[in-house]
């Protein structure tokens, strides 16, 4: 998902790049593709693609495709007729991202440009764009308490994905930190006239993985898995293991054991012969 400042002229928008043969690539809600790419070729996200929610002025655009893709979101100053060549890499959306964005730092520092009075002056168009899972609670902060984002600032839906939001929060300073109950990655834009800047903020992913924690053999052994997930339901091949709910077990025969956790829309299965 991107989103934009908004600026027109198609400044902005995207570039994908296809790693695969006949990757279709699909844009919000679309059930007809944008294009087919071999590996190698590129698609040119337009300004005409992203879609305004409500009247809130937000645009956001979903991309999906059928394979493998590099996808790389434009970036323009805050002018109508300016693009200063930079772009951002953008991740696919994956609900095991981490739930804390600790922190995006100096997101308000661009070079000061003087006035026809010739003082300094560093007014310049700044966008905080947080996505997260549909329902999470979401706060953000710039060094002092969490504040939550008004009503204006979202969440707004993403057309084509109804398990993602987006907010957008302009005119932020300093050292931002942005915690969710949910996956959360997020990206800034800022530009003064032709100047411009981005980055984007995704954290890595956490896939869980069965480890032991102590002992070598059962009884005796103590399997976990990573705490952190909404919920856990361990398996001895393939039962249920009745009340076996935590991120740890301890088994007492031999066997295979899985374990199914959740995070959002997420329920990978794990497993330990």
């Amino acid at each position: 998902t991107l989103g934009t400042l908004g600026t027109g002229y198609n400044m902005e928008g995207g570039i994908i790049i296809a790693t695969e043969n006949n990757t279709e690539v699909y844009l919000n809600n679309g059930t007809t593709p944008a294009a087919t790419l071999n590996e190698g070729q590129f698609y040119r996200i337009l300004d005409a693609d992203y879609v305004q929610q409500g009247t809130s002025g937000h645009y956001n655009i979903f991309v999906r495709t059928t394979k493998n893709v590099y996808l790389y979101q434009l970036v323009s100053g805050n002018s109508n007729t300016k693009n200063n060549g930079g772009y951002n890499y953008i991740p696919p959306l994956n609900c095991f991202l981490p739930r804390k964005i600790d922190e995006i730092g100096l997101v308000s520092e661009m070079p000061l440009t003087n006035t026809t009075s010739g003082q300094p002056t560093s007014t310049f168009l700044l966008k905080l764009n947080i996505i997260t899972e549909a329902g999470a609670t979401v706060t953000y902060s710039t060094g002092g308490a969490p504040i939550t984002p008004t009503a204006a600032q979202g969440p707004f839906p993403l057309t084509g994905n109804t398990n993602w939001v987006t907010y957008a929060i302009s005119g932020i300073s300093g050292n931002v930190t942005i915690q969710s109950d949910k996956a959360v990655t997020a990206g800034v834009n800022g530009g003064y006239s032709s100047a411009g800047y981005g980055g984007y903020f995704a954290g890595f992913s956490s896939v869980p993985v069965i480890s032991k924690q102590t002992g070598e053999c059962a009884p005796g052994i103590i399997l976990e898995v990573d705490p952190g997930y909404d919920s856990y339901q361990w398996y001895l091949n393939g039962n249920i293991i009745p009340g076996a709910t935590s991120n740890t077990y301890a088994p007492l025969v031999g066997g295979n054991y899985t374990v199914r956790v959740t995070m959002g829309a997420c329920q990978p299965v794990v497993t330990l012969a």
